[in-house]
């Protein structure tokens, strides 16, 4: 089977190059909050992370107030996941699978006004991250607020799905889980920037392939030179040495695989290229 990959922003920030990959002071970085819309032929529409939203916009606690003063974004009407779909002929109740690449705000901002379709996460990371104090919980990014009411029953763990062996040819990746059923949506786990990252390996043809790789990176200078984000930035980083060697692992893919497109979800021109090329 192979999939068709539709890209999108869900709002926006901007941030110091400096901050994000050890870039310019004086320079400003556009940084969107990709989603992706998967249509699957058997498996159905499959929905990639929801960006920000009108939820996280709302979201009452300190921790969240303190987010949006800290990383100020902006949702434009336009830029809400309705519009974004039925600009491709679909309505939100189509949803087949809502996969969370990770628990992040700007990943789950507006989850809590996405239908009631299974939402598919890392089990591993969201039991690491409910054992966190509240103060650990806000330094993690983790605002359980913006979790739907019906969360737990909505909830598929990914560690449960079948796990697939990828052959030389994907090294230094050797594993992941079959989303779809049939090889053609592999989560792939990312870990470092967030607890229990997983970015998605999808078949869109013959030998075409495209790996959004979500936060394992925010920009195409952090894999392809290795360009490491500035302190504060650097800091938040849930687990440095992980984050590390996950961008050496995507460093290693890229120079071995360069046909296949690695989008990070905050990199404009990653996604610009893919768009463009569709």
């Amino acid at each position: 089977m192979t999939v068709d990959v539709h890209l999108f922003c869900v709002g926006h920030c901007r941030n110091r190059a400096w901050l994000v990959e050890s870039g310019s002071w004086f320079e400003d970085l556009h940084l969107p909050a990709m989603a992706a819309l998967i249509r699957h032929p058997k498996a159905g529409l499959v929905l990639f992370d929801t960006g920000y939203g009108a939820p996280l916009a709302r979201a009452g606690s300190l921790a969240a107030r303190l987010y949006r003063r800290i990383l100020p974004f902006q949702v434009r009407a336009e830029d809400a996941i309705p519009v974004h779909l039925r600009a491709l002929g679909v309505g939100l109740s189509e949803i087949a699978t809502i996969f969370l690449s990770h628990f992040h705000p700007d990943h789950i901002g507006s989850l809590r006004e996405m239908p009631a379709a299974p939402i598919l996460h890392s089990r591993a990371g969201l039991e690491a991250l409910g054992k966190l104090t509240g103060p650990q919980r806000a330094r993690a990014a983790f605002f359980p607020e913006l979790l739907p009411a019906d969360f737990a029953a909505r909830a598929r763990a990914i560690e449960e799905l079948a796990m697939v062996e990828l052959d030389e040819t994907w090294r230094p990746f050797t594993a992941g889980y079959d989303v779809a059923g049939d090889g053609s949506i592999v989560a792939i786990a990312l870990p470092g920037h967030a607890l229990g990252q997983y970015g998605l390996l999808c078949r869109k043809g013959e030998n075409r392939w495209v790996f959004l790789v979500a936060d394992a990176a925010w920009t195409r200078r952090n894999i392809s030179d290795l360009a490491l984000p500035g302190w504060p930035a650097g800091a938040l980083i849930g687990d440095p040495a992980a984050f590390r060697a996950t961008l050496k692992k995507l460093h290693e893919f890229q120079r071995r695989r360069p046909d296949v497109p690695l989008i990070p979800s905050h990199c404009e021109a990653s996604i610009a290229a893919y768009q463009h090329e569709q």
